[in-house]
């Protein structure tokens, strides 16, 4: 499953939101960019800083640049996603993963099902897009969870989704299930 901790490790490096800004401004005098995708899967993990970002981004020379992150159901509320959207944010790219309580548990997610609700509905309160990655094929996931998982699509009502099959990379808790299972 998720490999980025095994490539970047469990801590968390914040560049200041003056240097993302400069990196942005500069990719666009020298590449004529006009929207930024932010590849982070902890984005929205610091409040603080995604508005910091935000209130530069609404203040300063780069107002009308859209952008897009990925973010965790259980790190958004309604002010933050307001403020994000004021800044040009155009869309949340959510790791859903399952609609079963047991996979997302057996995948050490710490999220529930009614966070990934509750974040849905916020993000399209806010207007903006929202997008839903899951993954099938969990060890231990049976045709029900399976189902569950595309109730909980149906219900969500995401504009865009991914679906992966799981994949035990190596130095990820899966890889040492699959490992364990032979």
């Amino acid at each position: 499953w998720c490999s980025s901790y095994t490539v970047f490790g469990r801590k968390v490096r914040f560049r200041s939101p003056e240097n993302i800004l400069e990196e942005i401004r500069r990719a666009k005098a020298d590449f004529g960019v006009d929207s930024v995708y932010f590849v982070d899967d902890t984005f929205t993990v610091n409040t603080k800083w995604v508005e910091a970002i935000c209130d530069k981004l609404i203040a300063g020379d780069l107002k009308g640049l859209k952008w897009a992150c990925q973010a965790r159901v259980n790190t958004v509320t309604p002010a933050l996603l307001a403020k994000m959207k004021a800044a040009g944010c155009v869309q949340l790219d959510f790791g859903v993963e399952s609609g079963s309580q047991k996979i997302l548990d057996i995948l050490k997610k710490d999220t529930t099902i009614p966070q990934i609700k509750a974040a849905f509905a916020v993000a399209k309160r806010a207007g903006l897009q929202v997008f839903a990655s899951v993954i099938v094929g969990t060890p231990g996931e049976t045709k029900e969870d399976v189902m569950m998982t595309l109730r909980l699509l149906k219900e969500l009502e995401p504009d865009y989704t991914d679906i992966f099959y799981a994949t035990p990379y190596p130095g990820t808790r899966l890889y040492e299930i699959a490992k364990e299972m032979n």
